[in-house]
């Protein structure tokens, strides 16, 4: 029987077998799986998809001549390709001319009017704009990431939709002002913004792929309806004091995906998304697809994480991910807690988000230890901060690491997190609650040996 577990780069590219070939199958993206073999230690992606009765079965290509990531979203692509009724056993591999990979559909298995184009023979409906749209977001969806592509779509189909029928050089930049006005004066600002920024896209792309009868943007020189700032919500020692506190009367599972957050500085995502096969000794390893950043992103434990996460094993059991989700639920885990963070902001009277804490921590932690200076911090350096966070440098010209990006700096980020994983459980105590009541750092380190390896 194949195993099971989370195909990340970090894993292949020290995975072998003693026996003739090992299959392992993906908790990540359904339908997608690696073979390793024994013979040759060749590591080959395959996609397994539904069509026409079967569950036809193909090779994507090698590692590590195409990256975990690259082969995670060709199986999807295929597997969507077989729903629309394409046989995935006759696409192509092509490389794009921006240097991404992606399936070609051969031209005689087109029998409707090339949905990858949005053209075909010049009928009236295919110069529409919801037919820019749609070839727009196809041709973009290989680079862009699927929060990102979910959230598109909802904007097409919430805010854009009046626009459907009508010829894409139709519209004009009295019409784009018009409508993103509208939406603002319905208290929605932000979504304004967010429309507008998608209409001067797909008028963007369209000028760029010739759609027919586009010669212009009509969104160039709108300016946004409303100013947008960026959050500046940092918790103070007393705040974070209490947020613990209050964190711990939550159930067990809500309880712990707020302290992982807190404790990691991770977005909130992220950390629900977290599968047991992303952690490897003492370590959180945020696969490509799961990081907004579009890579493999490390995350070092402190003890009090781990400490968590030992507990939370004592309550998922066998479960692929740290934080599953109950039956019928559309995707295997919890995702964002919006109903906990709503309980949490109203007993602490706060008005953070869960990203706040991401906040909370880059200002903490590069403030001075100079108390002098006023509140004192932990003193981190800034750059080794955003590097936990995930955030790329933003003052360096040049490639800073060229063997494991997602390495470097290892040693500093784990020091940071441990520095402040010790600051948030002092604030704790000063409250007069002692922190993390569940697992002494004894048993956790018991508990954490023997489980560290992910369900079969």
């Amino acid at each position: 029987m194949a195993e099971k577990r989370a195909i990340t780069d970090r894993w292949l590219r020290s995975a072998s077998t003693d026996r003739p070939q090992e299959h392992t199958k993906d908790t990540i993206q359904r339908g997608f799986s690696v073979i390793v073999s024994g013979r040759t230690g060749a590591k080959t992606y395959h996609v397994r998809t539904s069509f026409g009765g079967k569950q036809p079965s193909r090779t994507i290509g090698t590692y590590p001549e195409i990256s975990v990531r690259d082969a995670r979203r060709l199986a999807h692509d295929a597997i969507e390709y077989a729903r629309e009724g394409v046989d995935p056993r006759s696409l192509r591999l092509v490389e794009t001319s921006n240097g991404y990979l992606a399936w070609d559909e051969p031209d005689h298995l087109l029998t409707h009017a090339e949905p990858h184009t949005g053209i075909a023979d010049g009928g009236e409906s295919d110069r529409s704009f919801k037919a820019m749209a749609e070839e727009v977001l196809r041709a973009k969806a290989p680079i862009t990431r699927p929060r990102t592509q979910y959230d598109r779509r909802k904007i097409l189909d919430n805010h854009l939709a009046v626009w459907s029928d009508r010829q894409a050089a139709s519209i004009t930049r009295r019409d784009v002002v018009l409508l993103v006005e509208r939406i603002a004066l319905k208290g929605t600002p932000v979504m304004a913004n967010r429309v507008l920024a998608m209409i001067k896209m797909l008028f963007n792309e369209g000028v760029r792929r010739g759609f027919p009868g586009v010669e212009a943007n009509p969104a160039h020189l709108v300016s946004k309806p409303a100013p947008e700032g960026g959050r500046e919500v940092v918790l103070h020692r007393d705040e974070l004091g209490r947020l613990w506190k209050e964190i711990e009367r939550e159930k067990d599972t809500t309880a712990n995906i707020f302290k992982l957050a807190l404790l990691t500085a991770q977005r909130i995502g992220s950390v629900c998304s977290m599968a047991w096969g992303d952690l490897e000794d003492h370590l959180w390893v945020i696969p490509a697809k799961k990081f907004k950043g579009r890579r493999e992103h490390l995350v070092p434990l402190a003890r009090e994480s781990v400490a968590v996460l030992e507990y939370q094993r004592l309550i998922s059991g066998t479960e692929a991910y740290v934080f599953p989700s109950r039956g019928g639920a559309k995707k295997p885990h919890i995702t964002n807690p919006t109903n906990a963070a709503v309980r949490l902001r109203a007993r602490t009277g706060g008005v953070w988000t869960p990203h706040d804490f991401r906040t909370t921590f880059r200002a903490w932690a590069t403030r001075s230890v100079d108390p002098q200076r006023g509140e004192a911090g932990l003193g981190i350096l800034p750059d080794v901060a955003d590097l936990v966070l995930g955030h790329a440098p933003q003052s360096l010209r040049f490639k800073p690491y060229t063997a494991d990006e997602s390495e470097y700096r290892l040693d500093e980020k784990r020091d940071a997190l441990e520095k402040w994983a010790a600051f948030v459980m002092q604030c704790a105590r000063d409250i007069g609650r002692p922190p993390l009541g569940h697992l002494s750092p004894r048993e956790a380190r018991t508990v954490w040996t023997r489980n560290t390896r992910p369900p079969q």
